[in-house]
Formats: structure tokens, C-alpha cells, sequence
């Protein structure tokens, strides 16, 4: 979850990169099921979060999940 410093800012949230089929909803959460196909992998997933400022402030963050 993102926080901006302006109270009244809305945050939307996207995924740049993550593998087929995840998510991320309107609050950051980020859903996904690995199928059999996956296993032995890492995958990476890259987050936006972007306020509805003017002009817009955004952060991005990466990171990977390993299939075991």
C-alpha cells in the first residue's frame, strides 16, 4: 500500500510487469496462483503506484517470487 502526503490524493496502483494471470486491486494487493507450470521459477513482478496529483507523483518496486 502507497501513502501520499497529501490527504485528499488518490492512489491507483498497476502492474508493469508480473506473470499471466495476476492481479492487483484498488488497494495494492496483489493476487496470483502459480500453476504446476511454474514451479522452479522466479518471476518478477514491477508495482506502480500513482497519485491523481498535478503533476502525478509515482513509485515503482520490483521484486521476484520464487516458485518452489
Amino acid at each position: 500500500m502507497a501513502t501520499d502526503t497529501d490527504p485528499n490524493a488518490i492512489v491507483s496502483y498497476a502492474l508493469a510487469a508480473a506473470p499471466a494471470g495476476a492481479n492487483i486491486n484498488a488497494f495494492g494487493l496483489i493476487t496470483w496462483t502459480p500453476g504446476l507450470g511454474d514451479v522452479n521459477t522466479t518471476n518478477v513482478f514491477t508495482t506502480i503506484a500513482i497519485d491523481d496529483g498535478s503533476p502525478a507523483a509515482s513509485a515503482t518496486n520490483s521484486f521476484n517470487v520464487v516458485v518452489l
